[in-house]
């Protein structure tokens, strides 16, 4: 999914700065791309998967991403930026993207922002505790200066997409949104329709980037993207 919404940012919104090594070009990411996946990578880790969708918003010279639930009692904003332990939210999720190799080690992920911003001379994120979650800003390499209207395009209106659905996928998704375990066998007796139907459904809604996959068909979860 992270791959699926960096595609997004490069193909719609960033100016990607071209280098040559030799006679090889070099397409750099606007964003030092492994602290932008470590980002993302976060947000899934650690959303409340009861609560609404991850959101992102593109501006000319910054983005931001906030993923809904609260920060542990004994962790605050400030703190997230100092070396602190791990917290995840939803254990399973992140013991499969440690095992895929998608992490390295729970605990890291900020240390890991915060060095590849270094690397490419950009200001570090900013943290945020707001509206019971967690919000991170974040500057555009290649930001249009003193312009900071959100760019009108459907990465930032999740209705945008959602008008595209039909009434019974966007029934699927409000059934995700509140049980991301549902199995395909459950959303066909729910909604009284045949496992084609479904199967059919889900694939049209990965397709158009709303849901995404982690995870095998029995132990895996569904993530709403927008």
């Amino acid at each position: 999914m992270a791959d699926k919404v960096i595609w997004a940012l490069r193909t719609k919104y960033f100016r990607n700065p071209i280098r040559y090594v030799g006679m090889q070009r070099i397409e750099d990411l606007e964003i030092p791309e492994e602290a932008l996946r470590e980002i993302i990578y976060n947000a899934i880790i650690h959303k409340q998967y009861s609560g609404v969708p991850i959101q992102m918003r593109v501006y000319n010279d910054h983005i931001e991403l906030w993923n809904n639930g609260e920060l542990p009692d004994t962790l605050t904003a400030e703190k997230l930026m100092q070396k602190h332990s791990s917290y995840p939210r939803n254990l399973s999720i992140a013991g499969v993207f440690l095992a895929a190799g998608f992490i390295e080690s729970w605990g890291r992920g900020i240390e890991k922002i915060c060095s590849g911003f270094k690397n490419a001379k950009i200001n570090n994120p900013t943290f945020e505790a707001i509206q019971g979650g967690v919000r991170v800003t974040f500057e555009r390499n290649s930001a249009i200066k003193g312009q900071s209207d959100p760019i009108n395009d459907p990465i930032n209106d999740p209705k945008v997409a959602h008008a595209e659905l039909t009434d019974r996928q966007l029934n699927i998704l409000n059934i995700i949104e509140q049980n991301p375990n549902v199995s395909r066998k459950e959303l066909t007796q729910k909604l009284l329709v045949s496992d084609a139907t479904i199967k059919r459904d889900l694939q049209v809604m990965q397709k158009k980037g709303i849901i995404s996959r982690i995870g095998g068909r029995k132990t895996g979860q569904w993530v709403i993207i927008k």
